[in-house]
């Protein structure tokens, strides 16, 4: 369990893939508040300490870098760092204390639309952040921001097979009622075409992947719980945050008329698409069914050239 070593003033980590029990928590905050690097064993509140007693006392500003190859345990790493900054900075009134409340409850958001399930890490991040922490002059905190960059957008519509989308997607149909499920036209247990793989040949494939998505829904369930916390902490009315499921569950809809693309082969074929899953995507989305329909369908035509041939869309 001793995870955690130093070269230097650099700190090292192994990620345990297990929970390892008095690590963290206000207890240990305590015991490093104020310590100097190496009095107490290696640890990133002996690194935030440090760097946050440099900041009221040299007035200057710090930085982390926080590195490592997939699953080595960066956005763990970052929230165990932003935990300690919360706490040492104190809670001098109410309006800091809801700051704090929002920096510690931002992570869960960006996890659930950031990170999804790879083939190396079950919560790897699919994009880069830049975290700020501001504070006033007695070293409390007075605001946040955190800045984000290279989103792998193109894993909303595909992933790789044993991978998947963004969590948002998976927690909202094990978290939500089945009363909100069946407002938004979502079944619990389906896999829709967004959110699994590619089919092949093999008939054993959906049986499989269907037992493999299984093992992640009580996760995805409490991590739903999780999200909606945060989203209400950080800000959002319950009407946002019905919104914003609702724009999932279009994207969701939409997903599935992919189908249209197996034309088989076709050559002059008309991308024919689904009127009913047209009109829940496009009610859901808040556009016109006949608008996106005309957007999506699309005719494929060959064209001769002398000596050679063409397809085009």
């Amino acid at each position: 369990d001793d995870i955690y070593t130093y070269t230097a003033s650099v700190l090292l980590a192994v990620n345990p893939y297990k929970d390892v029990k008095g690590l963290y928590g206000e207890s240990q905050c305590k015991r490093y508040r104020g310590k100097h690097i190496g009095a107490l064993p290696p640890h990133p509140y002996a690194i935030a300490d440090t760097a946050y007693r440099a900041l009221v006392r040299d007035r200057k500003n710090q930085g982390f870098i926080i590195s490592g190859e997939s699953g080595a345990g960066k956005t763990e790493t970052a929230k165990i760092v932003m935990e300690y900054l919360g706490y040492v900075s104190g809670s001098t009134n109410q309006k800091t204390e809801q700051i704090q409340r929002r920096v510690q409850q931002a992570q869960p958001i960006l996890e659930s639309f950031g990170n999804a399930v790879t083939m190396r890490n079950n919560n790897s991040s699919r994009f880069g952040k830049y975290n700020r922490v501001f504070f006033d002059e007695t070293g409390t905190l007075v605001d946040a921001s955190v800045t984000t960059y290279l989103l792998e957008s193109s894993r909303v519509v595909v992933h790789a097979k044993r991978e998947r989308t963004y969590h948002c997607f998976y927690e909202m149909l094990q978290g939500l009622p089945e009363e909100k499920l069946s407002t938004l036209q979502l079944q619990r247990d389906k896999l829709y075409l967004l959110l699994g793989t590619e089919a092949t040949d093999s008939q054993d494939d959906p049986v499989q992947e269907m037992q493999w998505h299984a093992q992640f829904k009580e996760r995805d369930a409490k991590l739903f719980q999780h999200l909606c916390s945060a989203l209400s902490t950080v800000g959002f009315s319950d009407e946002e945050i019905d919104s914003i499921f609702q724009v999932l569950a279009g994207l969701v809809h939409l997903g599935d008329l992919s189908n249209a693309e197996k034309d088989e082969g076709d050559e002059a074929a008309t991308v024919q698409l689904d009127d009913e899953i047209l009109d829940k995507a496009a009610q859901l989305l808040g556009m016109d069914a006949a608008e996106l329909g005309a957007a999506l369908r699309r005719r494929k035509v060959r064209i001769q050239h002398a000596g050679r041939e063409s397809l085009h869309e």
